[in-house]
């Protein structure tokens, strides 16, 4: 299974210990094995205007799931709710506008060789189970694989670093999987990257602001 893993909000120090934070909650939890791509730093996507978006430090990372978890649509509905109490504790609004500065935003982009549509459960469903900490799970709709995950360098970029030979499912059913590597060299290099993996020191500024 693949996660990304980034944020824009605080600084690329603070969002990268974030990140690291968080991988050593999933490791505790349902996930085994995990390995961490290196950070980068990457030009935001956005969906609405936003000008004064600070770049984002971003890094996926590759685990197998914990046993008795098996790659299904009960382990994504767990899995993603994992991943949203993870940003909820560092600090994230999830009712945040559209393309609002993110302390930290974790996605489950490839779940073995799963592929579903989930869609959000009723309100009682909702209410029942999903801020339980120990056993979280997500409610709301969920599509596995990420369907924009062969358009996005700043998952392809680190992912290539770890895993270039990875196979990624197709962007439709019945096509054939495509290689991370092939993937990324078909993207236009529109949007820069910066390795960041070792940070720089403190001293060396970039364009993003802790009161950004």
């Amino acid at each position: 299974m693949v996660l990304g893993l980034g944020g824009n909000f605080g600084g690329p120090r603070a969002v990268a210990g974030r990140i690291a934070k968080a991988i050593e909650e999933l490791k505790l939890g349902p996930l085994r094995g995990l390995q961490r791509a290196p950070l980068y730093l990457t030009t935001p996507i956005t969906r609405v205007a936003a000008p004064d978006q600070p770049r984002y430090v971003n890094t996926v990372a590759v685990a197998q799931l914990a046993p008795p978890l098996e790659p299904d649509a009960d382990a994504a509905r767990r899995l993603v709710g994992w991943c949203k109490r993870l940003e909820v504790d560092a600090g994230r609004d999830l009712g945040a506008p559209v393309d609002s500065p993110r302390p930290l935003d974790i996605d489950l982009l490839v779940l073995g060789s799963l592929r579903v549509e989930l869609s959000a459960l009723s309100q009682g469903y909702q209410q029942q189970g999903s801020h339980d900490r120990h056993d979280p799970w997500w409610p709301g709709e969920i599509v596995v694989p990420h369907p924009r995950i062969l358009q996005r360098r700043f998952v392809l970029r680190p992912l290539c670093d770890l895993l270039p030979e990875l196979q990624l499912p197709a962007a439709f059913p019945g096509e054939p999987r495509v290689e991370v590597r092939e993937a990324l060299a078909a993207l236009e290099p529109r949007a820069a990257e910066q390795r960041v993996d070792p940070l720089p020191e403190p001293s060396v500024r970039d364009n993003m602001s802790s009161s950004s």
